[in-house]
């Protein structure tokens, strides 16, 4: 469902992807693993289609949910319309569209912040939002930028249990520097370097 071939990205001077090929298919859960700068949040945002590459293609087959290292939620709605936003189109019309939103709130244990905005939330709780939001519209594709960054140890362990069904039967690619998150959540884990997979 995700397919690189000889990606080349550079940033100015600096070579932020370097020859990176890769294929993640559907149902498969795969780890970059690197410091800051190493190029992972590049390539997923490659794969998104928010930069070009220099050089090299990419092959998406499927809708993309995508969680921002960033979080990058939308400072004046509340958490619930924080998911509603994303549900447009005949599936999600009515009574499905609110069955949606409530079963999200559920999922990631939101009920009791739904009629917040992210600025009165702590950073674990904007993260669960942004993951919440990501997987409302039900995507073949995930993109998850550091998804479990902002959480302490005992929370941690709470949201990888819960992505875990969730991530079941569409393409994941997560960018992390967390080793335990990685083996935790990914089937395959590649270690980014300079840009390259190493």
């Amino acid at each position: 469902m995700i397919e690189l071939h000889h990606i080349h990205k550079n940033h100015g001077a600096t070579v932020a992807v370097a020859d990176v090929s890769l294929a993640v298919k559907r149902g498969e859960s795969v780890a970059l693993l690197g410091h800051s700068g190493s190029g992972k949040t590049t390539l997923l945002r490659l794969v998104a289609g928010l930069d070009l590459p220099d050089s090299g293609t990419v092959c998406v087959e499927g809708r993309i949910g995508m969680v921002f290292q960033s979080l990058a939620l939308w400072p004046h709605a509340m958490v619930q319309e924080q998911i509603e936003l994303v549900l447009h189109g005949p599936r999600w019309s009515g009574a499905a569209k609110t069955a949606r939103v409530a079963e999200m709130l559920d999922v990631f244990g939101l009920d009791s912040w739904a009629c917040r905005k992210p600025g009165t939330l702590s950073g674990g709780e904007q993260q669960r939002v942004a993951l919440a939001r990501a997987v409302a519209s039900d995507p073949e594709i995930l993109l998850l930028d550091e998804p479990l960054a902002h959480l302490d140890g005992g929370s941690r362990q709470e949201l990888r249990e819960r992505l875990l069904p969730i991530l079941k039967g569409r393409a994941v690619l997560i960018a992390t520097h967390d080793e335990e998150d990685a083996r935790v959540l990914a089937q395959r884990c590649l270690r980014m370097r300079e840009g390259r997979i190493v």
